[in-house]
Parts: structure tokens; C-alpha cells; sequence
């Protein structure tokens, strides 16, 4: 074992035991924690929605057994089956759910399905050596073994992210880093650098936007318009929807950010002159109506999306008593 890996096992052990999680988990024969013993994932992260997601699986991925199983042998016949992992691979898949949860704050689904199932798939490719001892040829099998197990190549994408992300990030490998060994097809998935356009996509007017496909024709939205402010909902989802659409067209938030108006979203400033004159009376605005909204995409890099982010955005004038009732306009009413 290398310092880097133990280091990484006792940091997380710690803190752990600051928080009261049991680190020991009993397993069965098949590698699943014992009822009553797994870790709640959803309530430890605090900020992650329904349902609840478990860490309730520390042994080999079935799939990937099944997968493994079904390839002809290339040298000596190996039969592969669902059992637990060595401890090592073990308390390095609880190691890394705590430090996404704790230290990066990352959703609990996120968690088990991009990192714990990600880390099982390596361990269950990598069964003859411990986590500090794979080698270049591990993860390869590893990485074309996800894509066979889910041809979408997510899978492929989440293991060569732990790859990455978390052997060579933290050294936690003798032979590290390993992610150069894996080579990956150029997918509109992966990112390329934060400014570079290549020519095609540059604008040619300021009416043009980016994947312009995805945006609804103008005749499309007004007659959206034309039915959340004219029509008369008929189920109370209808209700709901209505008043979401309008909510995104007065004020230009994202869906995300409109399902998760708090209760508590009103906001008001007062505006005076040096004089301490409200400003409606000198020819400006003595008062504004602000909402307050939980912004997305606010995270810094390496940060999960689990923490939600406090913002204000004014209202103009003319909507404000649309955005306060939420009803359709008074004029309108009368149509």
C-alpha cells in the first residue's frame, strides 16, 4: 500500500467518525451490506432529493461478471462471479462516497451511480491486485468492458472519470497515471476548452443562437404566449404548468430555477436621492420588486451539484403585478 492511498483511506475514516457513520459495513457472500447496515446516501448529503439511494453494494458488478463470462478466453480460463471486494477496493469505494459527499458535496445519485458502481466495475476487471497495484492493462479492460456492458458508453465515461478523477488525481496508484492509457471517441459529451470556437460555430449576426434547432419557430411561441395568458386551464396540472411557463417567460430563468421558487421569493428595494427624496418624486423609481431564486450552473469547478446558490433578479415594472399574483394580466382576463 502507498502513502498516498493510505492517506486518502484515514482522511476520509476520519471523517466519517466525526459525523458517526459506522466504517465497518458487513457484507454477505454476494458482496451486498447486510440489512440495516448500508449507508443512507440521500440523508447524508442533505441536499439530494427522493428517492433514497443506498450504498448497500461493496462486491463485484453482475453485469460486468456476466459480461466477462461470456467472452472468450485470450489466455488462461478465468470464471468471474459475484462476490465481495478485497477490503482495499472496499474502503476505497466508502472513502470516495464520503469525499464526494462530504468535501464535494455531489448529489447521492450521482454518488452511486458514477462513482461507487464506476469503482465496482474497475475492482470486478482488476480482481487479482488491489487498488494501489492496478496496472495500464486493468483499466483498459475495465474501460472496454463498460462500454459491452452499456453500449451508450456512459458507463465507459463514468469509469474512465474515477480513472481519472480519482487514482490519478489523488496518486493513489503505483503505476499512476493511468487515464492516458484509455483513449476516448471525440462526442459532443466531451468538453473541449472553455473559449475555443471552431469556425462554423462563430455567429454570423446577433439574431443567430447557439443550436438554434432546440428553440421553438416564433409562430410556435407566441401561440405558447396565446395559451398560458388567454386559455382557461382544465386540471389543476394544467394550473401548474400555465403559471410555470409564464414564470419562464417574464423572467427568463432557467425550469430548474422556476420549480424551485422558495415560498419566501419576494424582495423589495427603496430608492432615494442624496436628499433622502424618494426617487418617483426627482423623475426615477422610488421601488423595485426583486425575486429571489436558487441560481443553477453557479457551482466552481470540482464542485458538486448538490448545493443550491442565492440569487435576486428585478422584475420590470410592467410584470410586476403578473409575477406577484401569478395570474394572467387584467386586460387579458377580458379577452
Amino acid at each position: 500500500m502507498n502513502s498516498y492511498f493510505q492517506t486518502f483511506i484515514s482522511d476520509n475514516q476520519e471523517i466519517a467518525l466525526s459525523r458517526k457513520i459506522a466504517w465497518d459495513l458487513p457484507v454477505n457472500s454476494g458482496g451486498f451490506v447486510v440489512k440495516g447496515a448500508a449507508w443512507n446516501l440521500t440523508r447524508m448529503s442533505l441536499a439530494s432529493p427522493p428517492p433514497t439511494h443506498w450504498l448497500n453494494d461493496l462486491g463485484t458488478d453482475a453485469r460486468t461478471v456476466k459480461v466477462l463470462n461470456s467472452l472468450p478466453p485470450k489466455g488462461p480460463q478465468r470464471e468471474y462471479c459475484k462476490k465481495p471486494l478485497s477490503t482495499a477496493w472496499q474502503d476505497l469505494i466508502k472513502a470516495c462516497v464520503i469525499d464526494r459527499i462530504f468535501a464535494r458535496q455531489h448529489t447521492a445519485q450521482h454518488v452511486v451511480e458514477a462513482i461507487a458502481r464506476a469503482l465496482r466495475v474497475l475492482g470486478t476487471c482488476a480482481d487479482r491486485h488491489e487498488p494501489w497495484e492496478v496496472t495500464s492493462d486493468d483499466v483498459l479492460l475495465a474501460f472496454e468492458m463498460a462500454k459491452l456492458v452499456q453500449p451508450s458508453g456512459y458507463l465507459a465515461n463514468r469509469v474512465f472519470g474515477v480513472i481519472a478523477d480519482v487514482l490519478d488525481f489523488n496518486h493513489l496508484t503505483d503505476a499512476s497515471p493511468l487515464s492516458p492509457s484509455l483513449t476516448r471517441e471525440r462526442t459532443a459529451a466531451v468538453k473541449r476548452a472553455k473559449f475555443a470556437k471552431s469556425a462554423d460555430e462563430l455567429r454570423d449576426d446577433l439574431a443567430a443562437r447557439k443550436s438554434a434547432e432546440k428553440l421553438p419557430s416564433r409562430r410556435a411561441l407566441w401561440e405558447l404566449v396565446r395559451i398560458v395568458f388567454t386559455e382557461k386551464p382544465k386540471s389543476f396540472l394544467d394550473v401548474l404548468r400555465f403559471a410555470e411557463v409564464r414564470m419562464l417567460i417574464l423572467t427568463g430563468l432557467r425550469a430548474g430555477e422556476i420549480a424551485r421558487l422558495p415560498a419566501d421569493w419576494r424582495r423589495s428595494r427603496e430608492y432615494y436621492d442624496h436628499k433622502g427624496t424618494p426617487a418617483g418624486a426627482v423623475g426615477g423609481y422610488s421601488h423595485s420588486l426583486l425575486l429571489r431564486y436558487f441560481g443553477e450552473k453557479q457551482r466552481a469547478s470540482k464542485e458538486g451539484g448538490g448545493v443550491l446558490f442565492e440569487s435576486t433578479q428585478h422584475v420590470p415594472l410592467i410584470f410586476e403585478e403578473i409575477v406577484s399574483s401569478n395570474r394572467r394580466p387584467a386586460a387579458v382576463n377580458r379577452v
